[in-house]
């Protein structure tokens, strides 16, 4: 009787874990996806199609705008 009411409580631990693991991972890739979104979303054109693009074409887009932004500054500042 006690060798099964400790398997259970056992199998009842993993099981708790298992949940927290998943849990946690869940939410972690949800604020994953809604900073990937967000950062893509200074472009008001694309903010609605960041999630249909592959990480690599997200990563050009983010890229290519920061050098964009970056090249306009020294020329607002130097005016």
């Amino acid at each position: 009787s006690e060798c099964k009411v400790a398997k259970f409580r056992d199998y009842e631990e993993k099981l708790i874990v298992s949940a927290w693991y998943n849990k946690s991972l869940a939410f972690q890739k949800l604020g994953m996806e809604s900073r990937l979104v967000s950062g893509t979303g200074a472009c008001k054109d694309t903010g609605a199609s960041a999630p249909a693009r592959s990480f690599l074409a997200q990563q050009r887009h983010i890229t290519s705008t920061r050098r964009n932004l970056s090249a306009k500054v020294p020329a607002t500042a130097s005016e």
